[in-house]
């Protein structure tokens, strides 16, 4: 069982304890499996058609956060790097509002006008890569 498909809180304890256990190793690993990937392609085309994380729980669950966050989408180890949400000439917005992003890769990506409200990025990998959000032009970041 490489990803969940319940939510955390209508998880027996046990299926807790093996989501929660699993090492750096395991999370970033799972996403090279068919299954992972068959993930990663839906998410895709769920943001290619204007959709939100949301919509992920359909075929992924949820994991507890840190300490009393509230539990986030599994995306924990997703892979990212150099991909673009430029199409053609349009830019898709990406949603990972509310989703565990532990261990991710977004090295060398670009995310213009994405979302990552609320998400868990510790461990994120996010060299090189261009992430403006909707909110950037009302409250730009520091330089």
């Amino acid at each position: 069982m490489n990803f969940p498909i319940k939510l955390w809180e209508k998880m027996p304890e046990q299926e807790r304890d093996h989501f929660r256990k699993m090492s750096e190793e395991d999370v970033v690993a799972r996403w090279r499996s068919a299954e992972g990937q068959a993930i990663q392609e839906k998410i895709i085309a769920i943001n290619l058609s204007y959709g939100s994380s949301k919509n992920y729980l359909e075929f992924v669950g949820t994991v507890g956060g840190w300490g009393n966050e509230p539990p986030k989408i599994d995306l924990r180890g997703i892979e990212f790097s150099e991909f673009s949400n430029l199409v053609g000439n349009e830019i898709f917005g990406f949603d990972f509002s509310g989703c565990s992003l532990e261990y991710a890769n977004f090295s060398g990506s670009q995310f213009s006008t994405s979302v990552f409200k609320n998400s868990a990025i510790l461990f994120g990998e996010f060299s090189d890569s261009v992430h403006q959000s909707k909110h950037d032009q009302l409250y730009p970041l520091p330089t």
